[in-house]
């Protein structure tokens, strides 16, 4: 039987024949079927064939009219000047040649190749050091830093006790300063990832390309190979990434590197290849991504690690939001998704109120080493993040349901809330006063990083006798059960309130502008960033403007794509966040 699916491919074929003809042997040979009409049944047939797929990163319906306009006659050279760049990207990952970064060998990529053992005994663990730390017998100079960025070597520097000279243990941190050593299995997996995005992508837009089923087999090769063959494939859990030798074996912090790496992109482009068919992506690719990612999803949400990095703020927190909840949508978790959600405008440390000042400001970022970077890669995170929540929500009734222009409506008081009969066994920072419950909150908020209080009290009229503060990291109260008795134990959680107007992206975004444009110096209102970060490009802001542009309906944004940008015309962002081409030719 004759599908459609089966019809698209020979259809292509038909029409690049067509039209690679003489213009006379192509007049005698479309007398009986209309040229313009064999595009039309072509654009019909993909549109039926691709009509089940569901990104959440990118927006579904832009990207398939912005196809069916690269495949019509004259379509606008913003359109035709991406493709090529894209399409020029994967036949250089074709073959999946070695090189693609500094010491990856060829794929398909796997974290079995590296030399080291994890502790664990298992390789397919993966296994980093921490970015932005060193030997502690390390000079700035040593490590090759400019003299000018050298002075802000020890601003926010983090040891752990004496430094052993001789062996450089324990490392210590210096935030803005980059280690790429004990980075192997970091760089692999960027490597592995960005060559299934950019060969997906080129698959799924250049339907006429004679290497086009060859985009999509290689895509799900490294896919295969990094997530679903036992014998091969990454654990789904993050024990030992971003070390710090001689302190730690693993921590929390390192589940940045796949939730800023990996985030809705590999959703979507499993997405995608589904839509290839069976010689491409299988039954059996289907339910052992299903098991990957449903086990990878769990891990975030339930292992100590995963709920410590939910207390973090800035980009580590919007990354991981994006890709919980693209993990959530294909795992086909609604529960998970509507718990977070819940929580994403205020409710976590993470959450847009707490993030973003009434200004814009988004302190986090501003007051590291790499300010401007750190903003321009958490707004771009923020504005992907609101377009995977309406995206995850279309089926669903999230409450709150998104909205663009939110923010903050009025200040309230910092909010308790009660958890009866546990003891939280969080970090113990000292005691406060047994006069009243509000009494011992109020030591608790003035009291430096107290974020809860166990509270004990005795007798029928539970006199309290006792007030003690904790310091609790993320969703991780560690809490123990009170079986009762003469006196009872309960622990109550704080929860800061932002003031009026916090939260709004529309005004991270305007604040961001200034600097990129040049109206406003970088260095002069941050100090602690470094001049040279200043003076980086602003062209990361292309997709969060186009995004913008879409969701405020305000077309300055797009302009705004071409001022900081001089090479926009070849951004992927004009396929998967296109811009409003009505009007196009």
């Amino acid at each position: 039987m004759i599908t459609t699916s089966s019809i698209v491919p020979l259809l292509v074929l038909f029409v690049h024949v067509q039209f690679s003809d003489s213009s006379s042997t192509r007049e005698s040979k479309t007398t009986t079927l209309d040229k313009k009409c064999l595009v039309q049944l072509r654009l019909n047939v993909t549109r039926e064939s691709h009509a089940e797929f569901s990104v959440v990163g990118w927006d579904k319906e832009g990207m398939l009219r912005i196809r069916d306009l690269l495949s019509q006659p004259n379509p606008p050279s913003w359109a035709t000047s991406a493709k090529r760049a894209l399409v020029w990207q994967a036949q250089k990952r074709v073959g999946l040649p070695s090189g693609l970064r500094p010491g990856v060998s060829s794929g398909p990529w796997s974290l079995t190749n590296k030399r080291l053992v994890p502790p664990s005994g298992d390789k397919r663990d993966y296994m980093t050091t921490s970015g932005y730390f060193w030997p502690c017998n390390t000079t700035c100079q040593g490590a090759g830093f400019s003299n000018e960025k050298c002075t802000k070597w020890n601003a926010g520097a983090r040891t752990f006790g004496p430094c052993n000279t001789a062996t450089g243990l324990p490392w210590e941190g210096h935030d803005g300063f980059y280690n790429t050593e004990g980075l192997g299995d970091l760089y692999t997996m960027i490597v592995m990832m960005d060559t299934v995005e950019i060969l997906t992508l080129a698959w799924w837009f250049d339907e006429g390309h004679p290497d086009r089923n060859l985009f999509a087999e290689q895509a799900a090769s490294v896919l295969r190979m990094w997530f679903l063959n036992n014998s091969t494939r990454m654990n789904p859990r993050l024990l030992y990434g971003a070390s710090i030798p001689g302190k730690y074996e693993g921590t929390a912090g390192a589940i940045i590197a796949p939730s800023f790496r990996l985030n809705s992109r590999l959703v979507d482009c499993v997405e995608l290849l589904k839509t290839a068919g069976p010689h491409i992506w299988t039954a059996e690719d289907s339910t052992n991504w299903m098991t990957w990612a449903t086990a990878w999803l769990e891990w975030l949400q339930t292992s100590k690690f995963g709920k410590d990095e939910m207390g973090v703020k800035g980009n580590h927190a919007t990354f991981l939001l994006i890709h919980k909840l693209a993990l959530a949508h294909a795992t086909k978790d609604s529960t998970s998704i509507l718990q977070i959600v819940k929580t994403i405008r205020e409710g976590l440390p993470g959450s847009l109120a707490s993030q973003i000042k009434p200004d814009g400001e988004m302190p986090v970022e501003t007051k590291r080493v790499l300010g401007a970077t750190y903003s321009k890669m958490n707004i771009d995170g923020l504005f992907r993040l609101g377009v995977v929540v309406q995206n995850v929500c279309r089926s669903l009734a999230c409450i709150p349901a998104w909205d663009w222009k939110w923010e903050m409506a009025s200040a309230a008081k910092p909010s308790w809330q009660l958890i009866r009969n546990q003891v939280s066994y969080c970090k113990y920072l000292g005691r406060g006063s047994i006069e009243s419950l509000e009494s011992c909150q109020q030591d608790c908020i003035a009291h430096h990083g107290c974020n809860g209080v166990v509270t004990r009290t005795v007798g029928k009229n539970s006199v309290l006798r006792g007030c003690y503060f904790k310091r609790c990291i993320g969703s991780d109260y560690k809490l123990r059960g009170h079986a009762g008795g003469w006196s009872v134990y309960n622990t109550y959680t704080r929860e800061e309130i932002a003031p009026p107007k916090s939260g709004s992206i529309q005004r991270a975004l305007e604040y961001l502008l200034p600097y990129a444009h040049g109206n406003k110096s970088w260095s002069q209102d941050h100090t602690n960033t470094v001049k040279s970060d200043a003076n980086l490009g602003w062209a990361q802001l292309t997709t969060a403007l186009r995004i913008a542009a879409s969701a405020f309906q305000e077309p300055r944004y797009n302009t705004e794509v071409e001022l900081l940008d001089p090479r926009w015309q070849f951004s992927v962002a004009n396929l998967v966040f296109p811009p409003d081409f009505k009007d196009a030719p």
